[in-house]
């Protein structure tokens, strides 16, 4: 393996220590952050970690009482990293890109100067990997979007935007799990449920997992919608 790059730490509370990487999105940092974050649970009892970009949040269950100790033990995992042993996998998730389900068509369309069939096309060919989870419990942040779909976020924000929705913003793209306020451009929705609390595993994702956009028909769209309320759909997905 490749010498790691370097990691810093922050002591952000008496329980919470920041892990930083350098800041920048990369999935070679991404690997070693993942990487990392399974070493620090296994190696300290009752610590959660939260992995982003390039870092990690690690809140140990007591007051931290010998800062340096720690940081040298998180060394010491660091530099014995092994990222290629993390367990990825590719998660296919359904789109339906019909009309009633794009109400910024118009405006996408115009300041991308294509066809929104080539658009859909587009947005659905890539292998999105997930660098972040937040914002919205199940809200991912993706890597990956085709630079020609790249525009900015709307003006004014929405008040409310669907539970579904399928949006992109900047360089990114990303489905709302819940309704909520938001600017990003709405492209199309997606029938399944993204978080379920009630569950052990609320969530079907982590961190470095990819996922990409199957494009359905709004009839398929209603028959998963009815699978899944009776609990017989599952989601498509294979190890990587």
């Amino acid at each position: 393996m490749k010498e790691p790059r370097y990691i810093e730490f922050f002591r952000l509370s008496e329980q919470g220590l920041l892990i930083q990487w350098p800041n920048e999105v990369s999935a070679s940092i991404l690997k070693e952050v993942r990487a990392l974050t399974k070493a620090i649970e296994t190696h300290f009892k009752g610590v959660f970690c939260t992995p982003t970009y390039a870092s990690i949040l690690a809140v140990f269950p007591t007051p931290i009482s010998n800062l340096k100790a720690i940081e040298l033990e998180i060394q010491e995992l660091f530099k014995a990293l092994k990222p290629s042993e993390f367990k990825a996998k590719h998660i296919e998730i359904p789109v339906c890109y019909a009309t009633e389900f794009a109400p910024d068509l118009e405006d996408v369309c115009e300041q991308l100067q294509m066809e929104f069939e080539e658009i859909v096309k587009r947005h659905s060919s890539p292998n999105y990997l997930i660098y972040g989870i937040g914002f919205l419990p199940g809200f991912m942040y993706l890597g990956g979007l085709d630079p020609s779909l790249e525009m900015p976020r709307k003006s004014t924000p929405r008040t409310v935007v669907p539970k579904g929705a399928v949006g992109i913003a900047a360089k990114q793209t990303g489905v709302y799990p819940h309704e909520s306020p938001g600017g990003w451009n709405l492209i199309g929705n997606c029938p399944i449920d993204f978080f379920k609390p009630e569950q052990k595993k609320p969530f079907f994702a982590q961190v470095g997992d990819q996922v990409s956009f199957v494009p359905i028909s709004k009839s398929e769209y209603k028959l998963i919608k009815i699978a899944q309320e009776t609990g017989v759909y599952t989601l498509k997905t294979k190890p990587l």
